[in-house]
């Protein structure tokens, strides 16, 4: 008993200590590493056969931890959190000697666990900013100074042990530590105005396609390597040059170019370096986005005339028959049906593919595509947008609209998919319900309760029905016939030509020597941009009614059965 109330008193000092730290307390974080270093170098030296390499990775999982913070989603749990990172830089380590122990993970959750808490780059823009200071300040320090500073709270070393470790004198040690704290403070004050912090770099949002666990992203996430990426973007450039440009430490910039050169971000070329991802800077960006909304603004009036013949297909469905009546619907089948599946179908080429198996390996053995735009002081304008996940037999989408609040932001999970089955057809008892579940009774249970907090479902009486529409095959198979008529003249006269524009905008603009890259690219400003510009214009005409500002938590809605994942799908 006394052991569980210091387990969680514990917890609690690590959770106020974690708010503290995303505020931008380094006292917080300084604390943290002393209360976690024995145990995490402990888990180190268990895995690793090297004590010095044991050091390290407990030095870079520290370094991890404050650059992701913002993602652990209770500070109690930092501990455990960080013994999963130290765990699975352990592994890499094993993985680096061509060989893995089937110990390592033994009493640790799954590395991917902690890596799918790392949140996406611009998910939290305060604790983002605080991570990119911290960076822009060490590589502003000497490579010496840096270090020292590093040994101090990082890897929680006392003076003598750095002055060993670096074989110097204690007092130099000492005062080094001093001037570096006393320039780490007055640039630190220096980079919390909002003013000057423009001058510090250039930022990016950046995202992955593909597998997303892996060191791409949380290295991209951070501002040095994305300054350096937007200074090689198109042209290659020597270290020296580089260091000069972005105005860091040359030994630091090199250090961030090595891991680049690692992971195929970037390629080294006789001591000149070159990204190897496609980075758009703001003009280059801008200038597609307008191709973008060119582009969906003559598509929107080419299909305006012809809704009504999708909205006359819809009538014969079962969901009409069930009373989902057009005005409830429009706002899914447009985009979804439409745009996903009618261009989806007609021009796949535009799109872009979506098969993962037809992009390179990377060196971390999975493959992805890493890409990147640069944040410039006008953001460019939110979008409609239509997120799908195809599940096993069924699936679930949302829409999402510019200026309407939702209240349901996430997918349903798997075990739903029974839910959907039981109830598309309409209402039924409890009873009924776990009668045609395909898991068991208490994952049925927990997938009704979700829906009902949700307010995806209520309950009338003994029986229990959903809230938003189910598309099932026979559905799709009197629409996507008409959608098909309707949409491949379209993208036949539009869509095909204008995606030819946009590779050679993106050729022109310097991209050309990254062809597989360049119909990626296009293929998500088609699949995104596109269809924003085109649902937005839509409304503009008439043809789609803007949506209520403040609608109920099951607007925009839906979900689909059918074989394979739901038929009109295979895009979203």
């Amino acid at each position: 008993m006394a052991s569980r109330e210091s387990a969680a008193a514990s917890g609690r000092a690590d959770s106020v200590l974690v708010e503290r730290c995303r505020g931008g307390d380094l006292r917080a974080f300084d604390e943290l590493v002393l209360r976690h270093r024995d145990r995490a170098l402990a888990v180190a030296r268990r895995q690793m056969d090297d004590d010095q390499a044991a050091e390290d990775a407990v030095q870079q999982a520290f370094l991890y931890a404050y650059a992701y913070l913002s993602g652990l989603r209770d500070g109690a749990r930092f501990g455990s959190w960080l013994a999963v990172i130290v765990s699975r830089l352990a592994k890499r380590y094993w993985r680096d000697r061509g060989r893995v122990e089937p110990h390592l993970l033994q009493g640790f959750p799954d590395d991917e666990q902690v890596l799918a808490e790392l949140p996406a780059p611009a998910q939290d823009d305060a604790a983002d900013q605080v991570r990119d200071r911290v960076h822009s300040i060490l590589a502003v320090l000497t490579r010496q100074n840096r270090e020292a500073l590093e040994l101090f709270y990082l890897h929680g070393l006392s003076y003598q042990e750095i002055a060993t470790r670096l074989g110097e004198p204690l007092g130099r040690v000492k005062r080094r530590l001093h001037d570096s704290r006393r320039r780490f403070q007055r640039e630190w004050r220096r980079m919390t105005t909002p003013a000057t912090h423009a001058r510090v770099g250039r930022r990016m949002r950046v995202w992955i396609t593909g597998k997303i666990h892996n060191e791409a992203l949380p290295l991209m996430s951070t501002l040095l390597p994305q300054t350096i990426a937007l200074t090689i973007h198109k042209r290659a450039r020597g270290a020296a040059q580089i260091a000069e440009k972005v105005g860091a430490d040359r030994d630091y910039v090199e250090d961030v170019l090595s891991r680049m050169v690692h992971l195929e971000l970037a390629l080294k070329q006789r001591e000149r370096y070159l990204l190897n991802f496609i980075a758009l800077d703001c003009q280059d960006h801008a200038e597609l986005l307008r191709h973008a909304q060119a582009t969906g603004k003559e598509l929107a009036k080419r299909l305006a005339p012809q809704i009504p013949k999708v909205q006359a297909a819809y009538q014969g469905t079962g969901l009409a028959a069930r009373g989902w009546a057009w005005e409830q619907v429009q706002w899914i089948i447009l985009p979804a049906f439409v745009y996903n599946a009618g261009v989806g179908r007609a021009a796949p080429q535009v799109v872009g593919s979506r098969r993962y198996q037809d992009v390179p390996l990377r060196p971390d053995g999975e493959r992805w595509y890493l890409g990147g735009v640069e944040l410039g002081d006008k953001s460019p304008p939110v979008l409609p947008d239509c997120r799908m996940r195809a599940l096993e037999g069924g699936g679930t989408g949302f829409v999402r609209w510019p200026g309407v609040e939702r209240s349901v932001e996430t997918h349903l999970r798997e075990d739903s998919v029974g839910i959907l089955r039981s109830l598309a057809e309409g209402g039924r008892t409890l009873k009924g319900i776990l009668a045609r579940a395909e898991g068991s009774a208490e994952d049925c249970r927990s997938a009704l309760t979700r829906l009902l907090e949700q307010g995806l479902a209520r309950r009338r009486g003994t029986r229990f029905e959903l809230l938003f529409p189910v598309f099932q095959a026979q559905d799709t198979d009197l629409l996507l016939p008409v959608v098909d008529r309707v949409v491949s003249p379209a993208a036949r006269d539009i869509l095909v030509p204008r995606a030819r524009e946009a590779d050679a905008i993106l050729k022109r603009l310097g991209h050309a020597r990254l062809a597989d890259q360049v119909s990626w690219m296009r293929g998500s400003l088609f699949s995104y941009d596109v269809r924003g510009w085109t649902l937005l214009h839509l409304s503009e005409l008439g043809a789609l009614p803007r949506p209520p500002l403040s609608p109920p938590a099951n607007w925009g809605f839906f979900g689909w059965l059918g074989d394979g994942g739901g038929v009109f799908c295979t895009r979203g």
